[in-house]
């Protein structure tokens, strides 16, 4: 047997890259000067590490993704690999060189490419429930329209015609969480948003709150700055009536955040004139424009919970009648049609979760919350090309409904200075979804900190979404936590 044999491809490349020890590298030194296989071997490699050095791409974000995800790769199947022939080490190669070359070639042919899949075979999403039991195997359904006397119990046709979706129905209509469980749940996060806003108002609780996250001055300057920039630009959209209802709901969240309401703060009129715009326009918005209007409104209603919140009620249960509603039995609503931008399904999501409390019928809502979660997993899973957005989306309006760690571990590849200056709105649910306190918020919160220099956006929506998630220590659903943590 020659030494190249002896030698397989693992350790050689391992001796070019430098990493092996001294011993092991003379060792290996003297066997390529002993057999011309080895030395042929090593002489190719070096030339073929040689021409992947002067490969040069632009310096953009999307690159750097993926290559960091063809790395993770490499590293699975590196880890499967370890204890193979070397016949397998080499195959084992070849496939990290195609991992790489597809990741990279996604990125300019990949979009259309789910498009045209929109139907194809199931895949399982964990725990769509809002309490985490065993799946349950789907009855047998015809695909029509079933109804009873709940809206509850309607199955849109175009949910049973569609694979995927159709997979899920058993599960969504056997959910172990009683209608009073879900309603009182709805209700206590209601409860717990008011005592949330009230630290947005006072500056020394929002400064308490950003110091415990071992934050700057700096922080609260940049968030005001950027709270008067929102405000004058949205009011001057709004004047030429150029302004998006989906604009105008995150600039009155941002000013929320920023420690305004309709009789308090800086930006105390351009809240009110925001409101007031969303108020007059939200009877008559569909699909994804309604669900963002509506989640601008929870943020009021829960400031002034009188007549606001029946707006809330009236509508959310309007949106609640289009998902379950079977149409023609062939065209998907609004909010399910594979064009709508992710925001607007993390706000459906968002606003369906509070739903009850403002008095939905609890099953109804449920179930519709249930089928944006699934529909936005198929998104996902057809997805060709990294998409943050989706992923994000799922954290902030479906969190509790599915299982959390892969998406985690997808979106662990995106550092919060990559999102920035494409997916503004995607940092804002990322920042906003790693409450109760969870694995990688410390690092998450360093790169904020960086983002907090990042230029003022050029479009208010996106602007809005920078200060939300700048606002995230003392805003955000749960961040209370933070101070309970400092205080001990």
């Amino acid at each position: 047997m020659s030494a190249a044999d002896e030698m397989d491809e693992g350790r050689l490349v391992d001796w070019l890259l430098g990493e092996v020890s001294a011993e092991q590298a003379e060792a290996m030194g003297r066997e390529a000067a002993l057999d011309r296989d080895v030395a042929g071997r090593a002489a190719e490699l070096r030339g073929l590490f040689a021409d992947l050095r002067e490969i040069g791409v632009a310096p953009t974000g999307r690159v750097g993704v993926a290559l960091r995800t063809a790395v993770e790769r490499r590293l699975v199947l590196r880890n499967r690999s370890r204890g193979t022939s070397p016949s397998a080490r080499i195959v084992w190669l070849m496939r990290v060189a195609a991992v790489a070359m597809i990741s990279l070639g996604i990125l300019s042919f990949g979009r259309w490419l789910w498009i045209s899949h929109a139907d194809g075979d199931p895949v399982h999403i964990a725990g769509l429930l809002p309490r985490p039991h065993e799946a349950r195997r789907a009855p047998a359904v015809e695909p029509e329209v079933v109804r009873s006397e709940s809206q509850a119990t309607v199955v849109p046709r175009y949910w049973l015609d569609d694979r995927i979706m159709r997979a899920f129905y058993g599960a969504l209509t056997q959910s172990e969480a009683a209608p009073s469980e879900t309603w009182l749940c709805a209700t206590n996060d209601l409860a717990a948003l008011r005592l949330e806003f009230q630290g947005r108002f006072n500056p020394t609780r929002r400064m308490a709150a950003i110091h415990a996250a071992g934050a700057s001055d700096y922080l609260e300057h940049r968030i005001q700055t950027l709270g008067d920039e929102i405000a004058g630009k949205i009011e001057i959209e709004m004047l030429q009536g150029t302004a998006s209802p989906s604009d105008v709901a995150l600039a009155l969240r941002a000013l929320l955040a920023a420690g305004s309401s309709r009789r308090l703060g800086p930006h105390s009129r351009a809240v009110q004139r925001c409101g007031e715009f969303l108020a007059q326009r939200v009877d008559r918005l569909e699909g994804g424009v309604l669900a963002s209007a509506l989640a601008g409104l929870v943020d009021v209603a829960v400031v002034s919970p009188r007549g606001t919140a029946r707006l809330v009620g009236r509508n959310t249960a309007r949106m609640v009648r289009a998902l379950l509603d079977d149409g023609d039995g062939k065209t998907r609503p609004d909010l399910l049609q594979w064009n709508t931008p992710a925001a607007q399904v993390a706000d459906a999501g968002r606003v369906l979760r509070l739903a009850p409390a403002f008095g939905v019928d609890v099953e109804a809502a449920t179930k519709a919350r249930a089928y944006l979660a699934a529909y936005l997993a198929k998104r996902v899973s057809f997805s060709t090309e990294e998409r943050p957005d989706l992923l994000a989306a799922q954290l902030y309006g479906f969190g509790d409904l599915i299982d959390r760690a892969p998406i985690e571990r997808k979106l662990r590849l995106w550092h919060a200075s990559d999102l920035v200056p494409n997916y503004f709105v995607a940092l804002h649910h990322i920042s906003w979804s790693r409450f109760p306190l969870r694995a990688g918020w410390a690092a998450f919160q360093r790169e904020l900190r960086s983002v907090a220099a990042t230029a003022t956006p050029a479009e208010v929506g996106d602007a809005a979404a920078l200060l939300l998630s700048l606002a995230v220590y003392y805003a955000a659903p749960g961040c209370q936590e933070l101070l309970a943590m400092a205080s001990r």
